[in-house]
């Protein structure tokens, strides 16, 4: 493995192992679809603000129901992320990849033979 490549899987590596610390994740609760609530750190999932709003009799009511906090990892979409960093760290690998060059029909046969 040349210095490109180790390079190359060192970069992956530390982008897989980023997108692991800070995932996205999902509240899920009973009798509701799952919901997204974006990206953050394993040990402090992001919050939302829960408010409702009303409007009783020409009177605006604001409800604020306090925080929700994510209760899941989207594993779906984070494996998604982790298979296409390892899709683009092989296919840097397999292109920085030395091959031996094979002579060109245009060079002259002394330069072919003395090359072999």
């Amino acid at each position: 493995m040349n210095h490109a490549q180790k390079t190359i899987l060192l970069i992956g590596t530390i982008v897989i192992g980023l997108m692991g610390s800070y995932p996205p994740w999902l509240r899920i609760e009973p009798d509701k679809p799952a919901h997204s609530m974006g990206y953050g750190f394993l040990w402090t999932p992001p919050t939302e603000l829960r408010a409702e709003r009303a409007n009783l009799f020409g009177i605006e009511l604001q409800l604020d129901l306090g925080p929700i906090t994510a209760n899941r990892i989207d594993w779906s979409r984070l494996l998604t992320q982790w298979a296409t960093v390892a899709v683009l760290t092989a296919s840097g690998i397999a292109i920085t990849t030395s091959k031996r060059r094979l002579p060109s029909m245009n060079e002259p046969a002394d330069r072919q033979s003395a090359r072999v």
